[in-house]
């Protein structure tokens, strides 16, 4: 299904005539909003779609919370000027890494580094109560992003038009693009001081920091935070569209694998760097026997795609554990304890998880091959949606006509060396993300 919407949707793009670099950032950065209007309508569906309701008085009272700490955080910082980076995150916070668990140490590297940041925070789909444990946990000023769109989009001034059949999947998202919004985020990022900019790639979700960024000369300094393939990150890989000046100043991959993989299906970075995986640091686990298996909750999987896979694999001899997503609330646990019996949920750390596995199993998720670095084995169920997601061998994937009992011989038919190589590279490669801040604040004077 992703390929045959990837196809289609990049049939109707190439109708559109870019007339500028500004243009262009606007689509590329609508991409991902579309698109999964797209999928939507092709009858894609995911465990995304069952997160919990959220009444119109709680969002109320959410939006509220946001607009008055982001207020606070925008006084106190403007009137302590400092130079800073800017992150723009998820609303997600990890005890080890202090913020969204995707960036590793990253944190505690600017703190080692003296180096000031303020983020950026995106809107959390979960709710108030989430909203409010994330910012007491972080225990560090923040700016929602979403509370300022949302006010600014009712007095959009945008004039852009667009071709009548992309059109219908940019009405809503066309909303929260406008001059009103750029010469806002503009503002704010000139005040507080912003010299470096880490909004991770270019969508939907920071397209007006991003754009304000490029107004201000700030450099915009990108990098992969999950194993994403151009059939599901669309924004990220559209082929045959180029620009004048690349939206990165620099941009980082894991591997040699993945640089090639962007210079071949991507027109859009002019700077590429191999910076390693940019995770907490592996070790390696030792697997004696197939016992433990630890299924990887995905938010983006259709479980009902999931269940005969399930309900096979619980029937053989083995033990049963649920590496879940925090500060996510899908259905997916509840889903899956009706066909398999789990022994064990883990939460928090991915490593403790690793380590109480002997086999991963998931459809797609990063999660699943990253069980490659520490040394753990792992297989990827097949399915409508996802395919044969990584394109790799018959000896990493389960269909529908596999034999189940390679479950207990993925020691000797597996290469982990290989996959681990491939997809992550080697950790933290010249410390990457720390060295291009330090450059950054090098060349420039705050108070200019």
């Amino acid at each position: 299904m992703l390929r045959k919407s990837f196809l289609h949707f990049f049939n109707s793009l190439k109708t559109i005539n870019f007339s500028s670099d500004y243009v262009v950032y606007k689509y590329l950065s609508g991409l991902d909003y579309a698109f999964k209007q797209l999928l939507n309508k092709s009858g894609f569906k995911t465990e995304n779609s069952n997160n919990r309701t959220i009444s119109f008085v709680e969002l109320f009272f959410q939006i509220s919370f946001e607009f008055l700490i982001s207020l606070f955080s925008l006084f106190i910082l403007i009137i302590f000027k400092k130079n800073r980076v800017g992150i723009w995150t998820s609303d997600y916070y990890n005890k080890l890494t202090r913020g969204d668990f995707r960036l590793g140490s990253f944190y505690n590297d600017l703190d080692k580094n003296s180096i000031n940041f303020i983020e950026f925070v995106h809107r959390n789909p979960h709710g108030l109560k989430n909203t409010i444990y994330n910012f007491t946990k972080r225990k560090r000023l923040v700016i929602y992003t979403r509370c300022f769109d949302l006010l600014l989009s009712k007095f959009n001034s945008n004039n852009f038009k667009y071709e009548k059949n992309l059109k219908e999947y940019y009405l809503n998202y066309d909303r929260y693009f406008s001059q009103n919004h750029l010469y806002f985020w503009s503002w704010v990022l000139k005040n507080l001081g912003i010299s470096t900019l880490m909004p991770w790639e270019l969508s939907s979700r920071q397209a007006n920091l991003i754009f304000a960024a490029k107004l201000n000369k700030i450099k915009i300094i990108g990098f992969m935070h999950g194993a994403g393939m151009k059939e599901y990150m669309i924004h990220e890989f559209a082929k045959g569209v180029t620009l004048d000046n690349s939206i990165f100043d620099s941009y980082g991959v894991w591997s040699e694998w993945w640089k090639n993989y962007y210079v071949n299906n991507s027109d859009l970075y002019k700077k590429i760097d191999v910076i390693g995986f940019q995770r907490f640091k592996n070790i390696k686990l030792n697997t004696n026997k197939v016992k433990n298996i630890l299924f990887i909750e995905e938010p983006l999987s259709n479980t009902d795609e999931l269940i005969d896979y399930w309900k096979k694999i619980s029937q053989m001899d083995l033990v049963f554990g649920l590496k879940i997503r925090k500060g996510t609330h899908t259905n997916f646990s509840k889903k899956i304890s009706k066909y398999v019996k789990l022994s064990e949920c883990f939460t928090e750390s991915l490593t403790e998880a690793y380590e109480w596995s002997d086999l991963v199993i998931g459809s797609h998720s990063t999660a699943v091959i990253e069980a490659s670095m520490y040394n753990k084995h792992f297989l990827l169920l097949e399915t409508s949606t996802w395919g044969n997601y990584y394109n790799l061998d018959s000896n990493y994937i389960i269909n529908k006509t596999s034999n189940l009992n390679m479950i207990f011989n993925v020691k000797k038919n597996q290469n982990l060396n290989i996959i681990s190589s491939q997809f992550f590279g080697s950790h933290f490669k010249n410390n990457w993300l720390i060295n291009e801040i330090l450059r950054s604040h090098e060349n420039t004077d705050v108070n200019k």
